[in-house]
């Protein structure tokens, strides 16, 4: 029995995972990122079986994926009688901390200052920018490149404009209507019910995230064409909060 299924969870997921399947290495990422990203706590075999079953995960591509995280340098493991207790390692937490910040923030209300950059066509592309055209681009930082700053309030409307993405906005909406209504029926589920559905949703917001860059956010604020998913998810994170992953392992188990 998977204990983390529901009706409501079981929509969700069909919504979610048409905008692309759910890659099991990836979904213990997001695990471990939500419930132990400080390589202190730790999460067992028997409990990632649990949690990845609701996600129609098989046993046998739980531990290929659980092989490759050690492989790559995501995860340590060590034994514990019977079963593999895991940690996110040195590197798997550096990696998490560089994202982290990005994925659980507030919604940014003041949009930051616009560093415009100006190179040259064959110039290679400045990190954490965003490219207007083949010699112009804008960026949330400052740069030692040639170019200049503007207050986001100066920034012409027909220039933000330019940052507009219509594949994003597609899928953030589509992200936010799946997800805006679940916290009304937190209350008609069990703790493991809403904590698979924390993570389902936590899954796909760090999917829509983390395949384009920062910089939109934090120049266009409001404006920016995931806004409301953001204010969805971080409504979703309050509400099915994360549980203390000491005491997961045995109220989740036990509920099996």
């Amino acid at each position: 029995m998977n204990v983390g299924t529901s009706p409501l969870f079981d929509q969700c997921y069909e919504t979610l995972t048409e905008q692309g399947s759910l890659k099991t290495w990836s979904l213990i990422v997001t695990i471990f990122g939500d419930l132990a990203p400080d390589g202190i706590a730790a999460l067992d075999s028997q409990l990632l079986g649990a949690l990845c079953a609701t996600f129609s995960v098989r046993p046998e591509a739980l531990r290929v994926a659980l092989h490759r995280l050690r492989k790559d340098g995501w995860l340590d493991a060590e034994r514990s009688g019977r079963r593999s207790v895991y940690r996110l390692s040195k590197m798997g937490q550096e990696l998490t901390r560089e994202v982290y910040r990005r994925i659980y923030r507030s919604p940014v209300t003041k949009p930051c200052d616009w560093h415009i950059i100006i190179s040259p066509e064959d110039a290679p592309e400045q990190p954490d920018s965003v490219p207007i055209n083949s010699s112009l681009s804008v960026s949330a930082v400052e740069h030692a490149a040639f170019g200049f700053k503007s207050a986001a309030a100066d920034v012409p409307v027909w220039f933000k404009a330019r940052m507009k993405d219509e594949e994003a906005a597609s899928d953030f909406k589509r992200f936010e209507c799946s997800i805006r209504d679940l916290p009304k029926q937190a209350e008609m589920l069990s703790s493991a019910q809403r904590l698979c559905l924390r993570l389902l949703v936590l899954h796909y917001w760090r999917r829509l995230l983390l395949r384009r860059p920062d910089a939109p956010e934090r120049l266009l604020g409001p404006d920016w064409e995931g806004f409301g998913a953001r204010v969805a998810a971080r409504r979703v994170f309050d509400v099915f909060d994360r549980p203390d992953p000491v005491e997961l392992s045995g109220s989740f188990i036990e509920a099996a």
